[in-house]
């Protein structure tokens, strides 16, 4: 009985281990074909609505130089696209990490706003302060963190998704395409 036992355990691991490899090989073909692909621009950009993206920061210079940079680069119209960045209450240099991202010749001339903050509110303060800062176009939040995922109310963050189209799928059909 243990020998039929065993036998039956080492077979149950070697199907579970060739499952793992062929799962992990449809990942990397995945990862390959995705990346071959280039970003089109959709024909009508005009009637897109421009947007405020807002994230708010607290202690995050691991990653928010690859956050603000895949919001920036997103396939959206670069005219209709205000990056606010807030760094809350941080004693990193995640403010210094986004000067230097914003002083980079292809994000000058984009609408990009560094703040910081000092004080008690948490992030809804913060939001609020963005808020404050925006020029009144639509508001998008999006969480900045070493997690992946998203909140109800934002885009995915870097660790996320990275669908260029983030923006474009958040919008109610009546707000734009």
């Amino acid at each position: 009985m243990a020998d039929v036992l065993l036998i039956l355990s080492i077979v149950t691991i070697w199907i579970a281990v060739f499952e793992s490899v062929i799962i992990m090989a449809g990942a990397v073909r995945f990862i390959f074909k995705q990346n071959k692909k280039e970003l089109m621009l959709p024909g009508n950009m005009d009637d897109y609505p421009a947007v405020t993206v807002m994230v708010p920061a607290h202690n995050e210079e691991l990653v928010i130089t690859a956050t603000a940079e895949h919001i920036l680069k997103m396939n959206y119209p670069e005219e209709k696209v205000q990056l606010i960045v807030i760094a809350d209450n941080c004693s990193d240099n995640t403010a210094g990490r986004l000067k230097a991202l914003k002083e980079k010749t292809s994000y000058k001339d984009r609408d990009f706003v560094i703040l910081e903050r000092k004080g008690t509110g948490g992030k809804s303060g913060a939001l609020k302060r963005c808020a404050e800062a925006g020029d009144g176009r639509m508001d998008l939040r999006i969480r900045c963190g070493r997690r992946t995922g998203a909140q109800r109310t934002s885009i995915p963050d870097a660790k996320g998704d990275g669908e260029p189209r983030s923006i474009r799928r958040r919008l109610r059909p009546e707000q734009g395409p």
